[in-house]
């Protein structure tokens, strides 16, 4: 049996300036973590002030609990970069005739399969910082989508109007028959 050749295969960007920017507002790690930052904060600032301690060791307590959250924000926000990292060298979309082929995971790589006959919209978005390095992401959605309201998206694309052009023709093509 011949094997299927696909007629566009996409691979993400994996720069680490993108993803330092991308996830960084877009993550409840991170809201979780600004929570208790500044709930420290302020019962670092409310016990200066009701207890009326004013003195050296108080002062330099606040400036390392600060430091030490700054520290434990940089790791984490490390962290969520690396694994998003490794995630994505391990993406890939391949468009063939009738379906595209999703392939993605972080410790085992998954196959997901989207045949086109299903697929009855595609869309284009670009993120604030996304645009700062010609990047998109293009959604491909079907009737009854997830909570999301799309079924596949192809995250962190290059030059993502071309592409999507390309993936117009390939996918809506079954429309034009």
């Amino acid at each position: 049996m011949k094997e299927d050749v696909p007629l566009k295969v996409i691979k993400p960007v994996t720069d680490f300036r993108v993803l330092f920017l991308t996830y960084f507002p877009n993550s409840s790690a991170y809201m979780v973590f600004f929570t208790l930052f500044f709930l420290g904060l302020f019962f670092n600032v409310f016990s200066f002030f009701y207890y009326k301690v004013f003195d050296l060791n108080a002062v330099l307590s606040f400036i390392f609990v600060s430091l030490f959250y700054i520290f434990i924000f940089l790791i984490l926000h490390f962290l969520v970069v690396l694994v998003a990292y490794i995630s994505l060298k391990h993406t890939e979309y391949r468009f063939f005739s009738d379906r595209v082929e999703y392939f993605f995971g972080f410790f085992s790589v998954s196959k997901k399969v989207l045949p086109y006959s299903r697929v009855v919209n595609l869309s284009l978005r670009k993120g604030f910082f996304e645009r700062f390095f010609d990047l998109g992401s293009i959604f491909l959605e079907t009737p009854g989508s997830s909570t999301k309201g799309y079924e596949l998206a192809l995250r962190f694309v290059k030059n993502p109007e071309k592409v999507y052009d390309e993936l117009v023709n390939i996918v809506l093509k079954k429309d034009k028959k």
